[in-house]
């Protein structure tokens, strides 16, 4: 919501020889010369912004350098802009991109198109960003909601890349060549089972595994030398 105030007044003539009257519209209100609503018999409806209020207030001002008063009269306008443009245009188009992003994590985890997605999503919402920013007035005063929006959406997605990485990153590496730690073992064992409601492993099975996988090794290890030799 946009407020807008007119000013109507002259610097050159006094009040006696220009008064700015207000018509009385409602005739019980005692300060109905002073300040009332504007007259909107004539006004033609816009597409874009709607008028929500407008009212007229009469200013009667007396400057040290004169001994009459200057009459001005004040017009405050508040205009809303119609929302249904930029909900079909760009609120629901990202909406649908935004959820296409989580369509990355469904893809399987040895896919490398999930990072190509990831980045065409993010191309698109910085599109619709620009495109925000091309329609809304520059200022600094207060940021649109609407591009706070698009900000956070394009925030969101970049990480979901980050994470994508990550995830192809742990996905490629091998028992051979990477091990996992203890503390990092320790914390999907205990805590993350616990809470995903699975059952722990035992401890009998985690040793039955780090075997396995120290048997894995070694077997690498041989058979590299024997290929070597």
């Amino acid at each position: 919501e946009q407020s807008c105030i007119l000013k109507f007044g002259s610097w050159t003539y006094y009040g006696d020889q220009i008064n700015f009257q207000l018509q009385c519209i409602n005739s019980s209100q005692p300060d109905c010369t002073q300040v009332g609503p504007v007259d909107l018999s004539e006004y033609s409806r816009n597409g874009e912004f709607h008028l929500s209020g407008a009212s007229v207030r009469r200013y009667a001002q007396r400057y040290e350098c004169c001994d009459y008063d200057f009459v001005d009269v004040k017009i405050a306008i508040k205009l809303q802009r119609r929302a249904l443009y930029y909900v079909f245009n760009l609120i629901v188009p990202c909406l649908l991109i935004s959820g296409m992003a989580l369509m990355v994590f469904m893809l399987p985890p040895d896919a490398g198109e999930k990072i190509s997605l990831g980045v065409t999503i993010l191309l698109s919402l910085t599109m619709f960003l620009q495109l925000v920013a091309d329609k809304l007035p520059q200022t600094s005063e207060a940021i649109p909601l609407i591009g706070i929006y698009f900000s956070c959406t394009m925030f969101m997605c970049s990480l979901s890349i980050v994470f994508t990485v990550l995830v192809l990153n742990y996905h490629h590496r091998s028992a051979d060549c990477n091990t996992v730690p203890s503390w990092i073992r320790n914390i999907v064992n205990t805590y993350l089972a616990k809470l995903l409601f699975m059952e722990p492993p035992k401890r009998s099975q985690i040793i039955e595994v780090e075997d396995i996988s120290s048997s894995i090794s070694d077997h690498s290890i041989d058979h590299y030398t024997d290929t070597r030799s």
